[in-house]
């Protein structure tokens, strides 16, 4: 089982890293727009911004396991939950 948290706790550790780089190249991105000039990114920021919700949710997916397997609770559950509705 601690092999188990080692090995999620090097993912989480990958994904951020991974997840630093697209915020960085978003911001690169950002700041070298210029519409005037005929310069639109707007299709690299699109894909970097969806790819970084993926990494969000992975993140959040592997710290949740990890407290599964540490015995603690995952988090709050969504409050509507019980009328099942999640939102």
């Amino acid at each position: 089982m601690q092999d188990d948290i080692e090995l999620l706790q090097a993912e989480v550790a990958a994904f951020k890293a991974e997840k630093e780089a697209l915020e960085a190249e978003i911001k690169r991105l950002l700041f070298d727009e210029d519409i005037a000039a005929g310069r639109c990114h707007a299709q690299a920021l699109h894909k970097n911004r969806q790819e970084k919700m993926r990494l969000e949710t992975e993140l959040l997916a592997r710290r949740n396991k990890i407290r599964r397997l540490q015995g603690e609770s995952p988090g709050e559950p969504p409050p509507n939950l019980d009328k099942g509705f999640p939102f």
